[in-house]
């Protein structure tokens, strides 16, 4: 039905596609972990949960991965259970929704926008740039 409504909102030819109109899937499953903190909070048995959608990637339960948040350095942290949609994973790639539960962070030290990446390695760190490489 919605098919229907939408040819005749764009015309009869506007939902024929062909398989080149199919764009490439992502390379962004090729790229290294990461992912924002939409939210967090702490279980029943003491554990730190925090959820998001993996943007990059994949993760797997016992993966080091780094923290970078605003407030703090990075620092490391180790994946010790994934969850999506009430199922317990090994492993979460690109697009999934996931709650992580992570060892070695308290809930004071991670907040909503943080991010968790693949490791803390330089290639991630953010880049300091002065006044007179600004050109001002």
């Amino acid at each position: 039905m919605l098919g229907m409504l939408l040819a005749g909102l764009l015309g009869a030819g506007a939902l024929a596609c062909t398989p080149g109109d199919v764009p490439p899937a992502s390379a962004a499953a090729d790229e290294p972990f990461s992912m924002a903190v939409e939210d967090r909070f702490r279980i029943a048995n003491g554990g730190l949960v925090a959820t998001g959608i993996v943007e990059t990637g994949s993760v797997s339960v016992g993966d080091r991965l780094c923290l970078r948040s605003a407030s703090a350095s990075p620092r490391e942290i180790v994946v010790a259970g994934i969850e999506s949609f009430n199922k317990l994973l090994d492993s979460a790639s690109q697009g999934t929704r996931v709650g992580l539960l992570l060892e070695g962070v308290e809930l004071d030290e991670i907040s909503p926008g943080d991010q968790l990446h693949a490791d803390c390695g330089l290639a991630q760190q953010p880049v300091t740039v002065t006044t007179d490489e600004r050109g001002r």
